[in-house]
């Protein structure tokens, strides 16, 4: 006997998520209905406060005029730790990944190019929740098209409010990081 999908859902209500992950792989023949309830229903990760994560920032310029010919800009030989302090998001949603490396090759991805040199790079964050967070996972697929050749990659993030992240670390590609706490508040470039 099958037991219609909507007295299925009504059980899934009343198990906690716990149970429900252990009924999923536990019950193989309901195993395909469980997982897209699970995803539709339940938030997908879960984010703990004593944890570092890497939050995207704001786009910053790392350009200046000077290159080549008056129509090429060169990298800028430094960013002032001002510039990364005053970009911390105070509002708004932030995107966090798990990795230093996927937040660099996401901030890779979304860089706005000149004609040789990047224009502009966001900041990446090294930061920590201020409380366990429970949000969906998103994947994106992110193409470029750089110096004729194409790239591709598939990257998993979730978005977080900024109001519940403390910063602790800016830097803007290979620049020196900058660290954010209150006992640095005086210094430069870490």
């Amino acid at each position: 006997m099958q037991i219609p999908l909507e007295l299925k859902h009504m059980i899934f209500d009343k198990l906690e998520k716990k149970d429900l992950l252990k009924l999923k792989v536990a019950d193989k023949t309901n195993h395909q209905e469980i997982t897209e309830y699970a995803e539709t229903t339940l938030p997908a990760k879960l984010l703990f406060q004593n944890k570092e994560y890497f939050a995207i920032g704001p786009k910053i310029q790392v350009s200046e005029p000077g290159g080549i010919s008056q129509f090429y800009n060169k990298p800028k030989k430094n960013i002032s730790a001002n510039v990364i302090k005053n970009n911390v998001p105070k509002e708004g949603e932030v995107i966090l990944f798990r990795s230093e490396r996927e937040a660099k090759l996401y901030a890779s991805y979304t860089e706005e190019r000149g004609h040789a040199v990047v224009d502009k790079s966001p900041i990446i964050y090294t930061v920590q929740l201020k409380n366990t967070v429970s949000t969906n996972v998103i994947t994106e697929n992110l193409k470029s098209r750089s110096m004729g050749m194409n790239r591709e990659n598939t990257l998993e993030f979730v978005k977080v409010r900024a109001s519940e992240l403390e910063f602790i670390i800016g830097q803007v590609r290979q620049y020196p990081e900058v660290k954010l706490n209150e006992e640095n508040k005086n210094c430069l470039v870490m």
